[in-house]
């Protein structure tokens, strides 16, 4: 499989979606998740226990939250294509059901995009938020369950705003109906 054609000088490699798609195929990540970022392949570190909790927690409080607010999806783990080579996997990334499909949505149609920050704090407040930011995500949480706080951003204010404590209950901007506390998060 040669995806390369040989430049006159050294350049930088580029890749795209398809491109990653067809290494996974080929086996050769392993078991290893990625995902791309500005045409770069960046491999994601494996989730431990905590960051397993969180996730379930936050997995039954966000889809039974939205559930009587209207006809949301809410993706776990799951490709999101702002760009062309920029498809991250975030931990979470509600939008409003529209007739298309989640891998047609992108930036300004992203409601909440959520990361759990255990080893990726730097990752996730740094190139990422500026990523997000830069396509239109609307609002973009950074959870750190170790120091208990969650980094609020969001587009039409501060991007970061100051670090709010896990005892304070979360509404986002765009869905203040939806209430999310992280209290009850056990392990740290």
């Amino acid at each position: 499989m040669n995806m390369l054609v040989r430049p006159e000088a050294p350049e930088r490699v580029r890749f795209t979606l398809d491109d990653v798609l067809r290494m996974q195929a080929e086996g050769m990540f392993g078991d290893v998740d990625v995902e791309l970022i500005e045409g770069e392949i960046y491999a994601t570190p494996a989730e431990g226990d905590l960051h397993l909790e969180l996730k379930e927690i936050l997995s039954r409080k966000l889809i039974l939250g939205l559930a009587p607010l209207g006809d949301f999806g809410v993706i776990v783990d799951g490709t999101l294509s702002l760009a062309e080579g920029v498809n991250p996997s975030p931990d979470f990334w509600i939008y409003r059901r529209d007739g298309r499909r989640a891998s047609e949505q992108r930036g300004p149609d992203v409601l909440l995009l959520i990361e759990i920050a255990v080893s990726s704090k730097a990752h996730d407040l740094g190139l990422k938020a500026r990523v997000y930011r830069e396509h239109g995500v609307r609002e973009y949480w950074v959870i750190e369950p170790e120091a208990r706080v969650v980094h609020v951003h969001r587009l039409d204010g501060e991007w970061p705003a100051a670090p709010v404590a896990f005892e304070t209950l979360l509404q986002p901007a765009i869905l203040p109906r939806l209430k999310i506390g992280l209290s009850e998060l056990t392990g740290t």
